[in-house]
């Protein structure tokens, strides 16, 4: 029985090294996954912000982009971008529902006009007109981000690889 340990090419002593030598990586491997995604949800998130600016969103005092957050899996298998659920002062609305009212645009009631002297303050270069309403196009900040979003994960799984690497000196 102690001859199938020298034929395996190492002694048990120095296989127990070699392991306790490796303990410090395996404990960090498990986490790894995990900052992936925290780094990849960061990217994302970052991605999302931008294009909120891009697309045209009136945000100056940079509510819509400060509401929209991301989160980890609780086992650690996805990362989701969403908008916080605050309550926004001076309006019925949620920071969610603003939120998707400019992802997916939204209807509002068109002017009455029953006055002699009455002038529409609402833009009609900004609008779409509907059968009854008229419509406010969507931002789609969101579905811009989307298919920049597997090459930001990439990118970020990357660096923590490499940051791995760097760690264990591999």
């Amino acid at each position: 029985m102690e001859q199938a340990w020298p034929l395996m090419g190492c002694a048990y002593g120095e296989f127990k090294r070699f392991f306790d030598g490796w303990e410090h990586v395996i404990s960090e491997i498990p986490d790894a996954k995990r900052q992936a995604l925290d780094e990849m949800g960061r990217a994302v998130l970052a991605e999302v912000k931008r294009q909120i600016i891009q697309r045209g969103v009136q945000d100056g005092r940079n509510h819509v982009r400060n509401w929209q957050r991301y989160r980890v899996g609780t086992r650690g298998g996805y990362v989701a971008i969403y908008p916080a659920k605050e309550k926004v002062q001076g309006k019925k609305a949620s920071s969610r529902k603003i939120t998707k009212y400019l992802e997916k645009g939204h209807a509002i009631r068109p002017p009455s006009g029953k006055a002699k002297r009455y002038k529409a303050r609402i833009n009609v270069d900004k609008v779409v007109l509907g059968k009854r309403n008229v419509i406010v196009p969507a931002r789609q900040f969101y579905s811009f981000t989307r298919p920049r979003a597997e090459e930001l994960a990439m990118r970020a799984a990357e660096k923590v690889l490499v940051k791995l690497e760097n760690l264990f000196d591999l």
